[in-house]
């Protein structure tokens, strides 16, 4: 087996030279032969390697695993990392809660590579726990070989010869008696389950993780059509399309454009469940401005006229900021920045005042309730304005207004009002655009070195 790994390793491309490289050590026979063989590894590549033990305080032999495994480490001179945490939380089974504390410990370490000793049986009982969930291909796909620095060199391995691989070597590893309790379903699957479906196909284990690898490249291919077919574009509080181009995308797509929106703005890893899904694909239909689902995690999909909103809550900005001639501000808490200067336009978006009428400066502004502004030659209540004109929620929840002398003069999304509009030379331009860094500081402020 070490001429097999030292080989499918390096062909894979899963540990490179130079690598630091922490191998996930419970103690069991997968992780041993999995620190063995990358020991071994080590003989013929040059890179570093180190092991990385959670003790979750759940069973009276944790302790003792901790100890064979600072042991082990010891007598094989590789650098031992530990950490012991309660893997119960509220709201969260053992097995959930546990992962969260095994991840949160393995992204904290200054690693290029953690190795998982995940193997063949492994993978059938995940694909089999995702589908009795009632996922879709990506979970069908079962667990990656390599996603970001997370590796598992052992899927093409099964437990058996693993198991037969450290008699023969004489390699020691302790047994986790848990692993023999129904209490948790992986185990039912493993002990209950799958034992009973080999009894109709005794390949079944390397049936699942076929399966899993064909949808793996499925998978990859849906990837590679989201990226070439997006359709969502990025503002304040999330995403945002136009209806009828969401709707020319094949129903898998919209799924997983969705799927996508939710984890960018919630930082998950985990997918997005198919209800909440359902849920948005159902309200998106509908077209029922206005009307909004929760989709988890405080994000919401909504209807906005002609767009499909996927975001948090829109926060209520509140502020009130000079602008004069060569200055720059920027909106508190927002990457929005507004420049003046006496000039020509530079884009159609650019709010173009009459210079004679404004001398006195103009204030850069929130909205308020009640406002009145007059477009073209008629006073509205803005907030009708903004129905009359379909303007979208994203759009109305962040208006920019601008004000001389207590009168509102432009607001974001309609423009200038009409007795304000310059032309010609003498003209005050307000440019408004997005910084990719704070340059002004994280509440925002002014600038005038323009």
């Amino acid at each position: 087996m070490v001429d097999w790994f030292c080989k499918w390793v390096t062909e894979q491309e899963l540990i490179c030279p130079g690598d630091r490289v922490a191998v996930a050590l419970s103690g069991g026979a997968d992780s041993v032969c999995l620190l063995y063989l990358c020991h071994k590894l080590r003989e013929r590549m040059s890179f570093s390697l180190s092991a990385a033990h959670v003790n979750h305080g759940l069973r009276e032999e944790a302790e003792a695993e901790a100890a064979f495994c600072r042991e082990l480490c010891e007598q094989w001179h590789i650098p031992f990392f530990e950490k012991k945490g309660c893997a119960r939380q509220p709201g969260m089974s053992t097995e959930a809660a546990g992962r969260a504390l095994r991840y949160a410990f393995f992204d904290s370490l200054e690693q290029d590579k953690i190795a998982l000793a995940h193997h063949k049986n492994d993978q059938a009982e995940t694909v089999l726990m995702h589908l009795l969930r009632g996922c879709g291909g990506e979970g069908l796909s079962g667990m990656a070989m390599k996603r970001g620095k997370y590796i598992r060199p052992l899927l093409q391995v099964s437990r058996q010869e693993i198991e037969d691989f450290c008699q023969k070597c004489g390699l020691q590893f302790c047994t986790d008696q848990s692993n023999f309790s129904t209490e948790y379903t992986r185990n039912r699957l493993r002990l209950e389950v799958i034992p009973l479906l080999e009894t109709i196909n005794p390949e079944t284990v390397d049936a699942l993780c076929r399966t899993a690898h064909l949808l793996e490249d499925d998978v990859k291919q849906l990837e590679e059509d989201v990226t070439e077919k997006w359709v969502f574009k990025p503002y304040e509080d999330g995403f945002f399309c136009n209806r009828k181009e969401f709707f020319r995308l094949s129903p898998s797509l919209q799924r997983r454009m969705i799927r996508k929106c939710w984890q960018a703005l919630t930082g998950e890893k985990a997918d997005l469940w198919l209800e909440p899904v359902n849920r948005a694909l159902t309200l998106f239909s509908q077209g029922k401005t206005g009307k909004k689902v929760c989709l988890g995690k405080d994000i919401w999909a909504e209807n906005s006229y002609e767009e499909l909103l996927i975001g948090r809550e829109s926060e209520v900005l509140s502020f009130c900021l000079p602008l004069s001639v060569g200055e720059r501000v920027q909106i508190p808490n927002t990457d929005l920045v507004f420049t003046a200067y006496i000039g020509s336009s530079q884009t159609e978006d650019d709010w173009i005042f009459d210079y004679n009428l404004i001398k006195s400066g103009i204030n850069i502004r929130s909205r308020k309730n009640g406002d009145v502004f007059c477009l073209n030659g008629k006073h509205q209540k803005l907030k009708k304005l903004f129905i009359d004109r379909k303007i979208p929620r994203r759009i109305r929840n962040r208006a920019v207004v601008a004000e001389s002398n207590g009168t509102v003069i432009a607001v974001t999304g309609l423009g200038v009002a009409k007795e304000f509009r310059g032309k010609g030379d003498n003209c005050l331009i307000v440019t408004q655009e997005r910084m990719s860094t704070n340059e002004f500081g994280s509440n925002g402020g002014k600038n005038t070195d323009y």
